[in-house]
């Protein structure tokens, strides 16, 4: 089952993000580390949901190129990665 959302729905939540204005107490390197934590989550949440029967996070190098270059990419992209 595909799950997919819309252009617009998407383009209003980055739209939002990308809005985030320091308050009084943030500075501009409080504001970037908070929309890392932001974009961290949403990848970690994103592959847990496209391959929710394999351990993904791996120590080895390799089966983390794997996966990139095989699974994520093609769910990604809807395509496979090409080599030149």
């Amino acid at each position: 089952m595909s799950k997919e959302i819309s252009e617009s729905a998407f383009e209003y939540l980055l739209a939002e993000i990308l809005s985030l204005k320091p308050q009084k107490q943030q500075n501009e390197d409080e504001l970037s580390i908070h929309l890392e934590k932001m974009g961290y989550e949403v990848g970690y949440r994103y592959i847990e949901k496209i391959c929710p029967t394999q351990k993904v996070l791996s120590s080895e190098h390799l089966d983390i190129v794997k996966f990139v270059c095989k699974d994520l990419w093609e769910e990604l992209f809807k395509k496979k990665v090409l080599f030149v």
